[in-house]
Order: C-alpha cells, then sequence, then structure tokens
C-alpha cells in the first residue's frame, strides 16, 4: 500500500524511517486518492465557462466553508434551545420565594429570594444520578451517595421482580389449573390404561408408560398455555416497568444506554440538537447529507465521502461533531420487551409438570 504514495513518505520527520506512515494511514482512512480519483472521466456541465475552475477545486473551495457553515449551525442549534434550557432549569433547580415575608426572611439563602436545589442542579436525572453513583461506587469502593439505588443495590430489582412475578402468577393462576385440567383429562382419555399397555407391550415398563403419559401430559399443557403466554409476559413486563417507576422514578430494568437522554436532568433534558428550538425548525449539517445553501452542495461523484470528509472536518472544530454523534446516538429507542420470556414462566410450568 506504501508504495502507490511513494516510498519516500515512509521517510518523512526528519529523515526517521517510517514517520509518515501516520500520514499515509490518515490519507487511506480520510479516502483522499478515491474522492481524487472518482472526478476523472466525469464530465463537467460547467467547464465551457470562462473563469470557472474545474469540479475538483470547486468541491475543495466548498469543503471549508461547508465545515464553517456546520459550526455555526451548531452554534444557532444550541442558543435557540438557551430559554427553554433555562426556564425548565430554574422550574426544577431553583426555588423562588418571596424574601420580605416571615418564611421567607427565615430561610435567609445566599441571594434573597433564590433558593437553589443541589440535588437538582447536577445536570442528570434520578437514573442518571444513580447509574454515575453506581459507577463510582464501584470503582472507588465507596457506598451509593444516592438512596434506594438499584444499580448500586442489585437486591432492589430481584425483590421488585419476584413480587411482580408472585402478582402476575396469582392473577394468572386460575389459567394455568384450566390448563392443567385440560391436559390431564386430554392424557386419561387418549393413552391406553396401564393393563392395556403391558398387555400390548409385554417388554415395557411401568416407568415407560409414566414418561409417555408425562409426555403427553406436558405438550398439551404446553399447548393450552401457549394461549395465554403472550399476555402474561405482557402483563408481567408492563407491571414491573409501573412497579420500578413507581419505587425508582424510571425502569430500572431497561438499558439505560439504549437512551441516554433520559440521563439528562433539568436544563440539559431540553437541549434538542438538530433542531432550532425557539423556531421548531430542522438544522441542516452538511456532515449529515444536508445543505442549508443549495450551491454549496459538492458535485463530484464521491459526494458521500466528502460530506464524511466534512463531518471529519467537523470533529475536529471539537465539540460540534462530538455532542452531534452523542446526541443521536442517545435519541434510539428504549428496549422492548415484546419477544422477551418472564423469568419465572418456566417456573410455573415447570410446578405442573411436578404435580
Amino acid at each position: 500500500m506504501a508504495e502507490s504514495y511513494g516510498e519516500n513518505l515512509f521517510d518523512l520527520g526528519v529523515g526517521v524511517p517510517g514517520a509518515g506512515e501516520g500520514i499515509i494511514d490518515l490519507i487511506e482512512f480520510l479516502r483522499l486518492p478515491e474522492i481524487y480519483k472518482s472526478y476523472e472521466g466525469v464530465e463537467d456541465p460547467l467547464a465551457v465557462l470562462p473563469f470557472v475552475p474545474p469540479m475538483p477545486v470547486r468541491d475543495a473551495i466548498r469543503y471549508p466553508f461547508n465545515v464553517a457553515s456546520d459550526v455555526f449551525s451548531f452554534t444557532g442549534d444550541i442558543a435557540t434551545d438557551l430559554p427553554a434550557v433555562a426556564a425548565d432549569y430554574i422550574s426544577e433547580g431553583v426555588d423562588l420565594y418571596n424574601p420580605f415575608t416571615e418564611e421567607g426572611m427565615q430561610r435567609n439563602t445566599l441571594i434573597p429570594g433564590i433558593d437553589f436545589q443541589p440535588q437538582n442542579l447536577t445536570g442528570l436525572s434520578k437514573q442518571g444520578q444513580d447509574l454515575a453513583s453506581s459507577f463510582i461506587s464501584q470503582t472507588t469502593g465507596l457506598p451509593s451517595y444516592t438512596k434506594n439505588n438499584p444499580y448500586a443495590n442489585p437486591d432492589l430489582m430481584t425483590n421488585l421482580q419476584n413480587d411482580t412475578q408472585a402478582t402476575i402468577d396469582s392473577k394468572y393462576k386460575p389459567k394455568f389449573d384450566n390448563a392443567a385440567e385440560v391436559a390431564k383429562e386430554f392424557t386419561f382419555n387418549t393413552l391406553p390404561s396401564i393393563q392395556t399397555y403391558a398387555a400390548n407391550n409385554p417388554g415395557s415398563t411401568r416407568e415407560a408408560y409414566e414418561k409417555l403419559q408425562n409426555e403427553a401430559f406436558e405438550k398439551k399443557f404446553n399447548s393450552e398455555v401457549d394461549q395465554f403466554v403472550d399476555d402474561y409476559n405482557k402483563d408481567f413486563f408492563d407491571l414491573r416497568t409501573q412497579n420500578s417507576v413507581n419505587m425508582f422514578g424510571y425502569d430500572a430494568f431497561a438499558d439505560p444506554m439504549d437512551d441516554l437522554s433520559a440521563l439528562a436532568g433539568p436544563g440539559f433534558r431540553k437541549f434538542d440538537i438538530g433542531n432550532f428550538g425557539v423556531f421548531n425548525e430542522p438544522v441542516k449539517y452538511v456532515g449529515e447529507g444536508d445543505y442549508f445553501l443549495p450551491f454549496m452542495e459538492y458535485e463530484g461523484p464521491a459526494k458521500e465521502d466528502l460530506e464524511r470528509l466534512t463531518f471529519i472536518g467537523d470533529l475536529m472544530t471539537g465539540i460540534p461533531g462530538i455532542l452531534r454523534s452523542l446526541t443521536k446516538f442517545g435519541m434510539r429507542g428504549g428496549t422492548k420487551n415484546t419477544d422477551q420470556i418472564s423469568p419465572g414462566l418456566d417456573d410455573a410450568i415447570r410446578e405442573y409438570m411436578r404435580d
């Protein structure tokens, strides 16, 4: 691969052999050779016009302006969210009161009329604080600084799940009992008596007959349970989520990485990256294939590579690209429980099998 760009490149850096390998890797990562070669043989409709630079030069001129456009768009993206952020921050993180009343004078806060609520000024939601506290606790060995933290104390989640399971099992007990009765009746009416079985199978044993009974019962029982198992699981997961929200303030059983926005607290949760908050209009980023100015759209065949290169330019400016990337990652949907099976359902079925 090195020879395609010239071996002398590897001697960059005060004559130190191999010092240019990083440059080669960067060139290949940015796909600069592919972008350059993509213009070969492409008809340029503006080539006949005087004083108009070639297509590759036009796209090269657009590049820094498109990066700057993304940076300015991000600045506006943030700025238009600030009113909502400030209002939410004040409503949750600050308690305003009348400093001239007797009760107000007794508060004696640093700023008269303003009582800051430190627990709401962390930038994290209750779930975010519990997650951060759990991480610190596991890293340092110190106890969790938040109370009733399911991430730091898994027993809380285990107990809640067991209580939920007991409630759902009680609700569906009549249906399980009925399924067992249907399976028993089916087995009794379908299989021959042990005397008939022994006469027809002289070399067999009682254990073989009982195994035949159990298999017939289990097959019919599972068939009956299948008719309400989806409702059972849905009720279980719905109740587990409800109980978790009631106890912790959020669904502790869902993967917090599935929705990072839920970890944001007062103020921060009102940032709507990708949307001009005050105007409620989507923000256009060239790095994502949206152009604020149509004539700034890249003309080259490797358009997607050029947009990717623009996004890398956004990242090189620092915070804008990074925050946008994290926000997009965090806006995915939550965990779906529809395809999961209640952890206690198999136990319930085995209980009937033993009976």
